[in-house]
């Protein structure tokens, strides 16, 4: 008999909580990549506004 036992209901959680954290790290790149373009297209924008008044 082994020392440990895994129930086989444990390990399909696991797997469950993997997917799960993966899938979360996966939205919360694509917002943070869709933040900074965002940022960037704003800043381009006030930019391109604001220089040709100062020059």
């Amino acid at each position: 008999m082994p020392a440990t036992t895994i129930a086989t209901g444990t390990i399909a959680r696991r797997d469950q909580i993997g997917i799960e954290t993966k899938a979360l790290v996966g939205a919360l790149l694509a917002a943070g990549v869709a933040g900074h373009v965002a940022l960037g297209i704003a800043a381009l924008t006030f930019f391109s506004g604001v220089l040709p008044t100062l020059l």
